[in-house]
């Protein structure tokens, strides 16, 4: 005769707390995988500006760029200007990122289909944000715009950096979701407002990490533009960890390891001093 297995009631009141467990794991793994493919798009688009301006003189006739992987290839693409653009450069890095290791082509020739989907994405997006009112152009920061197809979805991220050294931002930034056509779905902004965080570019003062916070709107984690943001900046802010406070969950992201941890608000303050909070967003 089957017997039903018996659960003790420590296993039945732990259950819950796995769950829960797992469940940030899940959210971790997701917002990583996120924020390094919009690093990746970032990381190619900055060596890649650097490149190829370094080679090519002509900047008259540079009418646009953008990044896509490709197999194992990371590609940032140049284009001229006019209303049937064509390829006048490529930069193709490995996937260390390191730019000794780029081919650089100076070579003209038509855009790829997929090349001329991420240009048209890219395009659609930069129309988007200037028909908006509600996302803001801040003084000594560039916007960046980010272009991710993949299968069916085609979405664009916009990123504010700045133009001086010795500074990181976060937030100002948004996600546009876009249909096969390239018509905007959804503008959505991902946080509030701008957190720039200011460090000693020099490395005199090298500080531990830093810390912002999320109001409900943004939501209890880090996001993956977050993510991205640290990815690109953290070695020249020399951090080691950066938080960021939820209502109800830490978020930590060792910039060493580069990896993320979430924990509940009640799990970290057992065993931790809150850390000081920068303004909400």
């Amino acid at each position: 005769m089957y017997k039903q297995p018996i659960i003790s009631s420590l296993a039945l009141l732990l259950l819950p707390f796995f769950g829960v467990t797992q469940n940030l794991y899940a959210i971790a793994d997701s917002l990583q995988t996120e924020g390094k493919r919009i690093y990746q798009s970032e990381i190619t688009s900055w060596h890649g500006s650097d490149l190829f301006i370094d080679k090519y003189k002509e900047t008259n006739n540079i009418g646009g760029y953008f990044s896509y992987k490709e197999n194992q290839a990371f590609k940032c693409v140049f284009i001229n200007k006019g209303p049937n653009p064509k390829v006048i450069g490529t930069v193709v890095l490995d996937s260390s990122f390191n730019p000794k290791k780029a081919q650089t082509l100076l070579v003209e020739r038509e855009l790829t289909a997929l090349e001329r989907d991420y240009w048209q994405l890219r395009t659609a997006a930069y129309a988007a944000l200037k028909d908006s009112k509600q996302f803001a152009v801040y003084e000594n920061t560039s916007l960046n715009i980010v272009p991710l197809i993949d299968g069916e979805e085609r979405k664009a991220y916009v990123l504010t950096g700045p133009k001086s050294n010795g500074l990181v931002i976060f937030g100002n930034d948004c996600l546009l979701r876009f249909n096969g056509q390239n018509e905007l779905i959804s503008f959505k902004k991902i946080h509030n407002n701008i957190m720039p965080i200011e460090f000693d570019p020099t490395g005199i003062n090298d500080p531990v990490g830093a810390v912002h916070s999320h109001n409900a709107t943004t939501g209890e984690f880090i996001t993956a533009t977050d993510i991205c943001t640290l990815l690109l900046y953290q070695k020249f802010a020399r951090w080691s960890t950066y938080f960021v406070t939820g209502p109800n969950h830490v978020s930590i992201w060792n910039c060493t390891k580069n990896e993320l941890q979430l924990l509940t608000r009640e799990d970290w303050e057992k065993n931790n001093p809150s850390p000081k909070k920068k303004d909400r967003h």
